[in-house]
């Protein structure tokens, strides 16, 4: 099963390469621009062109018009900011998860980068205590983030459990090309770097490799150990008042390879 997986990604990885166009956007271009403030654009336009030919007149309607359009305008710009910035960090992979970073730091400075301050927890005993160092940072964020499994289980000794289950059907291929149906297709690469979309538009031809795979893992227990790896980045939260609190931290949606069914 390992081996087929490792046969199977680099295939999809150098058809995305050789095959998928790399989109270079203009760096000027406003990547929160639709099309719905264009038409608003071209309204206020029009009514400050009626506007200007009646400025002798005080009350003219066209004035309280354009004030209104204006301010409808400046309203749709900042709803479009942000959910063009809601789409960017929902979709944000690897490359671009330290320019989110780098956006939620503080106000701009002398464009030095922002690091983890040094963390304050309480100890075993109590006892505050600063980390200062990557490795113990890192282990510190590691608990917040990823619960500890309980040292003795909570379910009484003489409990009763339901019957079990019967043996569930093999999986078949509907099944498959229902599930990569229902991938976000946008959705942020896991470590591969293979988006879903790519998934879905190669359905026909990698599921029929995916079948036995699949049937493997349930029949055998198991699962792959590459597609159990992930990436946790550690972004501020915003509007905290200290960040030396490791709870005021989050982790970026960047962090499942796939398949993400």
């Amino acid at each position: 099963m390992g081996r087929e997986i490792k046969q199977l990604t680099p295939v999809i990885q150098k058809a995305i390469n050789t095959r998928v166009p790399e989109n270079r956007p203009c760096p000027l271009s406003k990547g929160w621009w639709i099309k719905d403030l264009k038409k608003t654009k071209k309204i206020i336009n029009y009514i400050h062109t009626e506007s200007y030919r009646n400025q002798a007149v005080d009350n003219h309607p066209s004035h309280q018009d354009l004030y209104q359009a204006h301010q409808k305008y400046v309203t749709d710009i900042a709803k479009a900011k942000i959910d063009h910035w809601s789409d960017f960090l929902e979709n944000t992979d690897a490359a671009d998860i330290w320019s989110v970073n780098k956006y939620l730091m503080n106000p701009s400075g002398d464009g030095g980068q922002t690091r983890i301050p040094t963390l304050k927890v309480k100890g075993n005993d109590g006892i505050p205590r600063e980390v200062n160092t990557n490795k113990g940072k890192a282990n510190i964020l590691s608990e917040a983030f990823f619960l500890l499994k309980p040292a003795a289980s909570t379910v009484p000794q003489a409990h009763k459990y339901p019957d079990p289950l019967p043996p569930s059907a093999p999986v078949t291929k509907e099944q498959i090309h229902a599930h990569i149906a229902k991938l976000s297709p946008y959705k942020a690469p896991g470590l591969d770097r293979i988006p879903n979309i790519v998934l879905q538009k190669s359905a026909n031809l990698i599921v029929p490799y995916l079948l036995p795979i699949y049937r493997s893992m349930l029949k055998n227990g198991t699962y792959y150990y590459g597609w159990q790896e992930s990436m946790t980045c550690v972004l501020r939260k915003p509007r905290k008042p200290n960040y030396e609190i490791p709870k005021h931290t989050t982790q970026s949606p960047y962090s499942a390879p796939w398949p993400k069914s």
